[in-house]
């Protein structure tokens, strides 16, 4: 499951972009944006690493991306945003941030893995 080598990205799922940041094993991270067209999520999942575990907010469009991604073979976390309490109770709420605080909320607790029920991948 998880390695010493593990990247941890967080997504937070706008109506029109993606704010995506990337933590690696010592704490520095990479910021990108992507759109939520077919286009932007292709390029999403280019960008993504085998050893990066992904989470996201559970809404209108997180399962969709969230299949994406796991048709790549990359771990995916969708969060209940019932459990989110501590970002929206942030006093700095951005989208920039909110991906940030769900990047390490999942470097501290990747337990919580979608997979595909239905038995197919497509």
């Amino acid at each position: 499951m998880k390695s010493q080598d593990s990247n941890y990205v967080g997504i937070d799922c706008g109506k029109k972009s993606l704010e995506v940041i990337r933590i690696n094993s010592e704490g520095s991270y990479e910021r990108q944006q992507f759109s939520t067209t077919e286009i932007g999520i292709s390029k999403l999942i280019n960008w993504l690493n085998p050893n990066d575990v992904v989470g996201l907010e559970a809404g209108s469009q997180s399962f969709r991306i969230a299949k994406s991604i796991l048709n790549k073979g990359i771990q995916v976390i969708v969060l209940n945003p019932g459990d989110l309490a501590t970002i929206y109770q942030s006093l700095k709420k951005t989208d920039k941030e909110d991906s940030l605080k769900i990047a390490r909320l999942i470097q501290r607790f990747s337990n919580r893995r979608v997979t595909d029920r239905s038995g197919s991948n497509g």
